[in-house]
């Protein structure tokens, strides 16, 4: 079952003072790949959603077009509002009916919107929190974002300008790879970073640096074949995947194959069509 962890956790509330008590309107959400980012804008989600936060609305965007993400930010409200209502805290204190009018709240007023349809938002409700995800897509002015909190009269707490949230319209953008938004934050008073600290667990780009398994890239062709193959060699006896990005390049992926092939190594495909 779907859980949230005490590392999300800690962010989490970091996250809600810095709206509530510290009265930001803009907070920036900074974790890398796979570190729980979801799980931690969920939390503040749900915690806003029915804490004494005047929330009454969320909205989750992304000019991500991908399908898949989509569907999985999807599948995740499912997910984490079952997590939100099975809490032991929730359970006891709460009568059946009540649990499913809480269920009821969370379909209704938690919306999610991706990619073009973006354009098709016309106004944003009063006390409303907007989850902007994977916030480093589509963030220039020709694109769909831009324009949606252009539309709805939101570009100042993207610009930093916002003097008095009057709206009570708070922005919750997440990244792992946020470079330009930090740059152009540095000097908003109304935006804070906050880092998800990872968990015991997570091992991230410094720990597969530090054992000196991520190589440097090369254009695979049959003058560097010897090449990928001593990759393959010095690694294939530690009973761990290799994970080898190629262009869409059918000699590429037949090199792969073959170099696979010749060292007895399951070779396996991810891309658009194969899973």
């Amino acid at each position: 079952m779907t859980s949230i962890h005490m590392n999300q956790k800690t962010c989490g509330r970091s996250i809600i003072d810095a709206f509530t008590i510290q009265a930001f309107y803009h907070v920036l959400l900074l974790a890398q790949m796979q570190m729980g980012k979801s799980g931690t804008y969920w939390y503040v989600i749900l915690k806003m959603l029915f804490g004494n936060y005047n929330i009454k609305n969320v909205l989750i965007i992304s000019g991500n077009r991908e399908k898949e993400l989509f569907e999985q930010v999807k599948e995740d409200k499912k997910k984490y509002t079952e997590w939100f209502l099975n809490q032991r805290s929730i359970r006891e204190s709460c009568s059946k009916e009540k649990i499913e009018l809480m269920r009821k709240v969370i379909n209704s007023r938690i919306k999610i919107v991706w990619g073009g349809d973006l354009k098709r938002v016309d106004s944003i409700s009063d006390n409303t929190l907007i989850v902007w995800d994977e916030s480093h897509f589509a963030q220039s002015r020709e694109n769909k974002p831009f324009e949606f909190f252009e539309k709805n009269g939101l570009s100042s707490i993207l610009d930093g300008s916002e003097e008095n949230n009057q709206r009570n319209i708070s922005l919750l953008t997440v990244s792992a790879t946020p470079f330009s938004e930090l740059v152009l934050n540095d000097n908003k008073t109304s935006c804070k970073t906050i880092r998800l600290e990872p968990d015991t667990n997570y091992y991230g780009i410094e720990h597969y640096r530090k054992k000196d398994v991520i190589k440097s890239s090369f254009s695979i062709s049959l003058d560097t074949r010897d090449m990928l193959k001593n990759v393959f060699v010095n690694h294939k006896n530690e009973q761990k995947y290799i994970i080898v990005r190629v262009s869409d390049n059918k000699e590429q992926l037949n090199i792969v194959q073959s170099i696979c092939t010749e060292l007895n190594i399951l070779c396996k495909q991810y891309n658009s069509k194969k899973k």
